[in-house]
C-alpha cells in the first residue's frame, strides 16, 4: 500500500486545536501535530520536529509553527514538499512587540499563567467574538496546556528569531499563505502587513494567499479551513 503523505501541523496551542483539520485530512494523509512546550529556542523546536517526520513531508505552520517554518527552511529546506503558513510573519520582533513580550513573561512569573488568561480574547479574537463562551474557554484551555513554564519558553525563543524574509527567498516548493482579512496582528490599517506579505508573493508565481473571513484560520470557519489545506 502506498505510503499516504506526511502533515506535520505546528502552532503554539493545544494540540486539540487542529483537531477539526486532522479528523477531515486522516483518511488521506499521515498527520501529526506538534505544540512545542519544552524548548526555548526554535533550533530545538525545528530539530524536534525534523526527528520526527519522514524525509519529505508538509509543514503547515500557524503563528509560532510560521517561525518554526522558517527555521526548518533554514537547517533543511529539501525536506519541504510544500508548505502552509497562516497568521504568521517573517519579521523580527519590533521594539513594541518585544516589550510586550518581557512584559508577559514578567507576569506569569508573578502570577502564574491564570494572571495572563484574562487578557488573551481581546488579543487574539474579533470584538464579535469576544464574548463566545466556548472561544474563550478554549482559549483559556489552550493557555493552561502550555501552562508558565512552557510560556516561557515559546517567547524565549519568539524573542530570539532573525528576520526571515532572506530565507523565504530560497523557497521553490508549492506555498499557501493564509490570513484572516481582518487580522490586526498580521494585516494592520496602513496597509503594511499586506505589503510585507505581497512583497513574498511577487517573488514568483509559486504562491497563493488567502484572506480568509476569520481570525484564527483553525477555530472559526472549519469547512473553509479543512477545505482551504485539502486543496493546497
Amino acid at each position: 500500500m502506498p505510503q499516504k503523505p506526511f502533515l506535520a501541523f505546528a502552532c503554539a496551542h493545544l494540540e486539540r486545536l487542529y483537531a477539526a483539520q486532522v479528523a477531515a485530512l486522516h483518511a488521506d494523509y499521515e498527520c501529526t501535530v506538534f505544540a512545542f512546550r519544552d524548548h526555548d529556542s526554535l533550533g530545538a523546536m525545528a530539530e524536534e520536529l525534523l526527528a520526527k517526520t519522514p524525509a519529505r513531508f508538509t509543514l503547515i505552520g500557524l503563528s509560532l509553527g510560521g517561525y518554526l517554518a522558517f527555521e526548518i527552511i533554514r537547517r533543511q529546506l529539501q525536506r519541504l514538499e510544500r508548505l502552509v503558513l497562516m497568521d504568521t510573519t517573517a519579521a523580527a520582533d519590533h521594539s513594541t512587540r518585544r516589550a510586550g513580550r518581557l512584559a508577559d513573561i514578567a507576569k506569569v512569573r508573578e502570577g502564574g499563567i491564570e494572571a495572563l488568561i484574562p487578557e488573551l480574547p481581546a488579543r487574539w479574537l474579533q470584538p464579535a467574538h469576544v464574548q463566545r463562551v466556548e472561544l474563550t474557554n478554549l482559549m483559556s484551555a489552550m493557555a493552561r496546556s502550555i501552562g508558565a513554564r512552557g510560556q516561557f519558553n515559546q517567547q524565549t525563543a519568539m524573542l530570539s528569531r532573525p528576520d526571515s524574509h532572506a530565507d523565504l527567498e530560497r523557497v521553490c516548493v508549492p506555498t499557501l499563505l493564509a490570513c484572516g482579512r481582518e487580522d490586526r496582528p498580521k494585516i494592520r490599517t496602513d496597509g503594511a502587513g499586506s505589503r510585507e506579505i505581497c512583497s513574498w508573493l511577487f517573488l514568483g508565481r509559486r504562491y497563493n494567499m488567502i484572506l480568509a473571513p476569520f481570525y484564527k484560520p483553525i477555530s472559526l470557519d472549519l469547512e473553509f479551513a479543512n477545505a482551504t489545506l485539502a486543496e493546497s
